[in-house]
């Protein structure tokens, strides 16, 4: 248990509660085993990279858990040429899948906006062409 307080604790990609906590703990239990700074080698205390590796696991299974709980999973893959809407109630959708009323009123929404969606606008301008033939 030692050993992995303070291979945390030396762990720079723990974050800063997570190395102070595992800091504090091994000192706490340094001192009440009546451990004197005679009895400690480091030799014996060198973290094993085994450990770093489970913690790099945990560490992705909770943020890839963090993510499903903010309903946020991630986007399907897709071939780079089908394009997505990129905002809105429909966002991450293909644009092919998006409701003919909703590409009409966003098509006309964004005709009265600034040139900042000029590349959507083709693609939504062009599956509006592409529904009607």
């Amino acid at each position: 248990m030692l050993r992995k307080l303070l291979a945390l604790a030396l762990n720079p990609a723990a974050a800063e509660g997570e190395w102070h906590t595992a800091a504090v703990k091994l000192f706490s239990r340094l001192r009440i085993d009546g451990t004197q700074p005679d009895d400690v080698s480091f030799d014996k205390l060198e973290p094993s990279g085994d450990f770093y590796s489970q913690f790099a696991a945990r560490r992705a299974a909770q943020e890839q858990a963090r993510a499903y709980a903010r309903n946020d999973p991630p986007p399907p893959p897709t071939a780079p040429d089908e394009p997505r809407m990129p905002f809105g109630k429909h966002k991450g959708k293909l644009i092919t899948e998006l409701p003919l009323q909703y590409l009409k009123w966003i098509n006309e929404w964004l005709g009265k906006i600034d040139d900042n969606f000029v590349e959507l606008k083709a693609q939504i301008k062009e599956e509006l062409r592409r529904r009607q033939e």
